[in-house]
C-alpha cells in the first residue's frame, strides 16, 4: 500500500472529528496532557534540545493560543450561566416588604454619608464666609 494513501486516509479520518462537537475542547485537552507528559519526564525538558530563543518563541505562541481559548470559552460559559435572569428571578422570589426593607437600608446608609459630607462643607462654606465677614 502507497505511503500517502495511509498519511491522506489519516488526515481524512482526523478532519472529520475534528468537526465533530467537542472537538477542539477534546484536543485541548489531550495537547495539554501531552506537554504535561512531556515536561514531567526528566529527559524530556525541552531546555535541553532547543536554544532559549526557540523556547520563549513557543511559549509566546502557546500562551496567545491558550489565552484565546480562555477568553472564547469564558465567553460562553458567561453566555450560559444566564445570570440577568437569574438575579430577575431570585427578586422577583423575594418579599415586597424584605425587598422594600433591603433599598431603604441601603439608601439609608449612603445618603447618612451624604448628609454628613454635605454638613462639612456647608460648615466650611459657612465659616470661611463668616470670616470673610469679619475680615472685610
Amino acid at each position: 500500500e502507497d505511503p500517502r494513501e495511509a498519511y491522506a486516509a489519516a488526515a481524512r479520518f482526523v478532519l472529520a472529528r475534528m468537526r465533530e462537537r467537542g472537538a477542539k475542547d477534546r484536543l485541548a485537552g489531550r495537547l495539554s496532557q501531552l506537554l504535561r507528559g512531556f515536561l514531567d519526564k526528566p529527559l524530556g525538558r525541552p531546555s535541553r534540545f532547543l536554544p532559549a530563543e526557540a523556547l520563549a518563541a513557543v511559549a509566546g505562541l502557546l500562551n496567545g493560543a491558550i489565552f484565546d481559548y480562555m477568553a472564547e470559552h469564558s465567553a460562553q460559559l458567561v453566555r450560559s450561566l444566564e445570570i440577568e435572569r437569574t438575579i430577575r428571578e431570585k427578586i422577583a422570589g423575594w418579599d415586597p416588604r424584605k425587598l422594600h426593607a433591603m433599598v431603604e437600608r441601603a439608601a439609608r446608609e449612603n445618603l447618612r454619608r451624604l448628609e454628613v459630607l454635605g454638613g462639612l462643607i456647608g460648615l466650611g462654606v459657612g465659616a470661611a464666609f463668616g470670616a470673610a465677614r469679619l475680615l472685610f
